[in-house]
């Protein structure tokens, strides 16, 4: 092992351990929020936000979409929005993926909406995390793995 390797391997190490850690969060509140409290909410926008993918400042001719719902509900007498659906799925979903969770919360439906019980501002509508995070953090993990690896094998 030389120092060569270390340094990088240990700055890749933490970016990814880093981003495996966050993943980990999203993936443990979509179990937490299995116990929470809910209230009823009303949705009050829901479109599919488009933008076209770009390399090094120039367009690469794709197109992204995203999910946009936000909705409106009431804890303690009070007034709040949330706009998360599912923990971790507004990333880079296909036209399909979005166009079906909107089709799904369309403007002024009633919809379940869980709470932190302790921090009413954290909210979801689906009790869950979404199948990308699980993606990501297999990803991150292997990374984690390949870095630790090279590092041990000098390269």
């Amino acid at each position: 092992m030389s120092f060569d390797t270390l340094i990088p391997g240990c700055i890749g190490l933490s970016l990814f351990g880093l981003a495996t850690a966050y993943l980990g969060r999203l993936i443990w509140l979509g179990i937490a929020s299995r116990s929470w409290p809910s209230v009823e909410g009303t949705i009050t926008c829901s479109r599919i936000r488009r933008w076209r993918g770009a390399k090094g400042g120039q367009s690469d001719g794709t197109w992204h979409h995203a999910p946009v719902v936000r909705y409106e509900f009431m804890v303690d007498g009070e007034l709040r929005t949330g706009w998360i659906v599912a923990f971790g799925r507004n990333w880079n979903s296909s036209r399909r993926a979005a166009q079906e969770t909107v089709n799904k919360y369309p403007i002024g439906a009633a919809v379940c909406v869980y709470h932190h019980p302790h921090k009413p501002g954290l909210t979801t509508l689906e009790r869950r995390a979404s199948g990308r995070v699980y993606q990501f953090i297999v990803m991150t993990s292997g990374m984690m793995v390949g870095i630790i690896y090279g590092v041990m094998a000098g390269c």
